[in-house]
């Protein structure tokens, strides 16, 4: 869900994309999403196949 968000809002790192998550926090929190960390994602970033990012987004 991070990822996804931060894809839509057009974030360019994985540090800009947990400060918006924590500033939008009140409004992720009533979404059901938890606080997320930096390491958090670019752990998933790194098990995620090249080819799933290359098939979503062109």
């Amino acid at each position: 869900m991070a990822m996804l968000i931060g894809q839509l809002s057009g974030r360019k790192s994985l540090r800009d994309i947990t400060d918006n998550l924590k500033a939008q926090h009140n409004r992720l929190y009533r979404l059901g999403m938890r606080p997320t960390s930096r390491a958090t994602l670019a752990r998933v970033n790194e098990k995620q196949p090249a080819s799933l990012n290359q098939t979503v987004f062109f």
